[in-house]
């Protein structure tokens, strides 16, 4: 599996990343932070909303993974950070590679500076594991995980984690 990385190519954006891994591409594009016109006690802090489209209109994979993403989104972007704003990802792929998109959306949040309470990095195609550090905070699964699909999934966890790492390089200076 060979991965590339790039990230700030929409300039129109607050963020964007395009990661492609052999045919397939996942395009994200994150619009915002901006004020919520709303300042009321539902929207205190910062909300978000996702799209997933892809390219062969697969409606219930785009609902699925819209609701993959805002699931990881929750748990890891620091809401308390930027109260009063929001934000709109719209992820657009060829691909049903569900670490794909995942990864792609976790470049664009830090090519946006969307404030994170900590990395993650998503592997596996067809089941997902989301990593914080080197545990597993989240999964999805269409079927029976067994030990095999584990193992690979950390076999691939430090390549995901590299690859990233180089991609963003730029994107931070000391």
């Amino acid at each position: 599996m060979k991965l590339d990385i790039q990230h700030g190519i929409f300039t129109s954006y607050s963020g964007s990343a395009v990661l492609t891994s052999e045919n397939h591409i996942a395009t994200t594009t994150i619009y915002g932070p901006s004020d919520n016109i709303l300042r009321d006690e539902i929207c205190d802090t910062l909300s978000f909303e996702v799209r997933v489209r892809h390219s062969s209109n697969a409606r219930p994979f785009e609902s699925l993974m819209s609701g993959i993403v805002s699931r990881i989104l929750e748990q890891y972007i620091d809401r308390e950070a930027d109260r009063y704003r929001s934000f709109i990802v719209n992820v657009y792929t060829n691909a049903f590679n569900l670490s794909l998109i995942c990864n792609s959306v976790l470049v664009a949040c830090l090519d946006a500076g969307i404030p994170l309470k900590s990395m993650f990095y998503c592997t596996g195609i067809d089941t997902l594991f989301v990593f914080s550090g080197n545990s597993v905070d989240l999964w999805h699964a269409y079927g029976p995980v067994d030990d095999n699909t584990r193992k690979t999934a950390m076999k691939d966890l430090e390549y995901i984690k590299e690859s990233i790492k180089y991609g963003i390089k730029d994107m931070f200076s000391l």
